[in-house]
C-alpha cells in the first residue's frame, strides 16, 4: 500500500506542492529517499529513526521508499522532516488507518520530537493552504507570524510530533494561528528635517517617492546625499496587505531576516556596499537562484551610495528591472523571474576626489581622470534617471529658509499615493507613475497644447530621446498629484525639466 502526503518547496519566490509516497518492502531495515533530495533532506532519515525511537518506536522493521515528487525539482531543507516521518509510521501500520492526504506538513524535528521552525515559510505554507484538496496544513509553533498573515483557517500550530499524532487520529485539537501584527505608529525621529538646506533635493526626493522615480544626487562629501536618502524611508505610506505578502515571499525565499518588516509593515530599505558581486545585486548564484538586493527592495527603496564605484556589469544590469520591474533570469536548463519595482536613488561624487564645485574649483583631478570617472555610469543608465539633482555646500543652503518639512512632505506622498492607486485600480500589480511604459493608454498624461509644443522645441534643441521625453512628462504627472491637479499644467512640466536638465558630463 503507498502512502501519500504532501509539503512543499520554494522554486525562485513561490511555493510549489510536493507530494511525499511511501511504500514498505519485505527487505533489510532502512529509509531510502528518491526525487532528488538535497543533503539535509537526506540526513532526515537519521533524524527520523532517532526521533522514533526516543518516542518509542522501534522502526523502521522493513526497507521503506520514500519518494519526492515532482522528481525533476530538487528539494532543499529541513522542513521535510515531519512528513516523512508520518509517512513511514504509516507505512509501518502505527498510525490508525486514517488517509494523510488531507494534509499538509512543514516542520523540522528535534531527536526529542520537537517541532522547530524552518526558514522561509511563508511560500511554503501558501501553496498548501491554496490547494482545495488539503483540509489542514499543520506547521510549528515557532512559524506562527508567518501562518498568521494569511489568515486562513486551514493553519493549525503544533509543538510537537507526539501532539500531530493525536490530532491526526482524532484524539485532540491543534490552535489556529491567531498572532495579531501590530499596526500601532513607530515613533520616528526625522532625519529628512536634520538636513539643512538643500530644498530642491528635498524636492527632487519627494517627487521620486511619490511617483517611484529614479533619483541620481551629485555633490562633493559632506553637503547630504547619504543622509538625506537615509530618510526617504520615512516618508513612504506602509505598504497595503497584497505588497506585505509579496515582499515578505522574496524575503523567505532568500532566508533574510524579515521580524523588522513583519512587526512594523515598512517598506523595504537595502543600501547594498559598492564592492557587491552583481550576482548579489541582481540575483542569482550557483545552484539555488537567490534573489538579489534589487528584488529585496520590491516595494521600497535601493540606496546605491558612491553609484560610480559599483562593477560595470551590476549597474548595467539594473537598466531592465528599473524599466519593466521584473528580472528575468535564465540558469541552466531553467528560467525565473523576480519582482523588482524598487524606487532606486543613486548618490556619488563629482568627480574622484569629489572637490568640484560650480561656485569654488578645488578639484585635483585631472580631466582624464574626471572623464574616466563619468565613463563608468552610461548614457542609457543616465537616460533612465528621471531625477538628476546637483547638491551645492553653498551659504545659499545654510539659511534653513525654506524649505519642505518632514511632516508636509509625508503627507503629500500619501496622498499621492492614494491618488495613484485610485488611477490604476484596475490593474493586477501595484503601479505608480513612474512605471507607466504606454502613456497613451493612461488617463491623465496628456499635456495642453502649449506645454506639449514647448517640450517638442525641448526636445528638438537638446537631441532628448523617447524615454527622456517620457520621463519628463511622469515626473510632472507626479507633481500635479502632490498639487492634486486632475491636469498637468505647464508649470508642473517646466519643474519636471529643471530637475533633470543638470547633466554632470557637462561638469568641466
Amino acid at each position: 500500500m503507498v502512502i501519500k502526503t504532501f509539503s512543499s518547496a520554494v522554486e525562485g519566490i513561490e511555493g510549489a506542492k510536493v507530494q511525499i509516497e511511501a511504500v514498505a518492502f519485505n527487505a533489510l531495515p532502512q529509509i531510502l529517499m528518491t526525487g532528488l533530495p538535497g543533503e539535509v533532506v537526506k540526513e532526515s532519515r537519521e533524524r527520523v529513526r532517532a526521533c522514533l525511537m526516543n518516542l518509542g518506536f522501534d522502526l523502521p522493521n522493513r526497507k521503506i521508499l520514500v519518494h519526492l515528487s515532482p522528481a525533476s525539482v530538487k528539494k532543499h531543507g529541513s522542513h521535510y522532516d515531519l512528513a516523512i516521518t508520518l509517512a513511514v509510521l504509516a507505512c509501518e501500520s502505527k498510525l490508525k488507518q486514517i488517509p494523510l492526504e488531507p494534509f499538509g506538513f512543514l516542520g523540522e524535528l528535534s531527536l526529542e520530537g520537537r517541532l522547530s521552525p524552518v526558514k522561509g515559510a511563508l511560500p511554503l505554507i501558501e501553496v498548501l493552504v491554496q490547494d482545495p484538496k488539503i483540509r489542514k496544513v499543520i506547521i510549528p509553533r515557532g512559524n506562527e507570524p508567518e501562518g498568521a498573515l494569511l489568515n486562513s483557517g486551514k493553519i493549525v500550530l503544533a509543538d510537537t510530533l507526539e501532539e500531530v499524532i493525536q490530532f491526526i487520529q482524532g484524539q485532540r485539537e491543534l490552535a489556529l494561528c491567531s498572532q495579531k501584527i501590530s499596526d500601532e505608529p513607530q515613533e520616528i525621529n526625522p532625519v529628512f528635517d536634520q538636513v539643512i538646506g538643500q530644498s530642491l533635493a528635498k524636492r527632487a526626493l519627494q517627487i521620486a517617492l511619490a511617483g517611484r522615480h529614479p533619483l541620481l544626487l551629485v555633490g562633493q562629501p559632506g553637503v547630504g546625499k547619504s543622509m538625506l536618502s537615509l530618510s526617504a524611508r520615512e516618508l513612504l505610506p506602509k505598504m497595503s496587505a497584497d505588497e506585505f505578502i509579496e515582499v515578505l515571499k522574496i524575503y523567505s525565499a532568500s532566508s533574510v531576516e524579515a521580524e523588522g518588516l513583519i512587526q512594523t509593515k515598512r517598506r523595504p530599505f537595502r543600501a547594498p556596499h559598492h564592492s557587491i558581486s552583481a550576482n548579489a545585486l541582481l540575483g542569482g548564484g550557483m545552484g539555488t537562484v537567490m534573489p538579489g538586493e534589487i528584488s529585496l527592495a520590491h516595494h521600497g527603496l535601493l540606496f546605491l551610495d558612491e553609484f560610480p564605484e559599483y562593477r560595470r556589469d551590476a549597474i548595467e544590469g539594473l537598466r531592465e528591472p528599473m524599466q519593466s520591474g521584473v528580472l528575468n533570469l535564465t540558469r541552466v536548463g531553467k528560467a525565473m523571474s523576480f519582482p523588482a519595482r524598487f524606487t532606486l536613488i543613486a548618490a556619488m561624487n563629482p568627480c574622484p576626489c569629489g572637490m568640484y564645485s560650480i561656485y569654488e574649483n578645488q578639484c585635483r583631478c585631472t580631466p582624464e581622470k574626471k572623464a574616466q570617472y563619468r565613463k563608468k555610469l552610461s548614457s542609457p543608465i543616465l537616460d533612465r534617471m528621471a531625477l538628476m539633482v546637483y547638491m551645492t555646500s553653498s551659504l545659499d543652503n545654510e539659511s534653513g529658509k525654506d524649505v519642505l518639512c518632514f511632516k508636509s512632505a509625508k503627507t503629500t506622498v500619501e496622498i499621492a499615493f492614494k491618488i495613484q492607486n485610485k488611477r490604476y485600480q484596475n490593474s493586477k500589480a501595484t503601479i505608480t507613475n513612474g512605471c507607466i511604459e504606454n502613456l497613451q493608454s493612461v488617463e491623465g498624461f496628456q499635456l495642453k497644447n502649449h506645454s506639449e509644443d514647448w517640450l517638442k522645441q525641448k526636445k528638438l534643441e537638446n537631441r532628448l530621446s523617447f524615454r527622456r521625453l517620457h520621463q519628463i512628462i511622469k515626473v510632472a504627472r507626479t507633481i500635479a498629484d502632490l498639487e492634486e491637479s486632475n491636469q498637468i499644467e505647464h508649470p508642473h512640466v517646466l519643474e519636471a525639466w529643471n530637475l533633470r536638465c543638470f547633466d554632470f558630463y557637462q561638469i568641466h
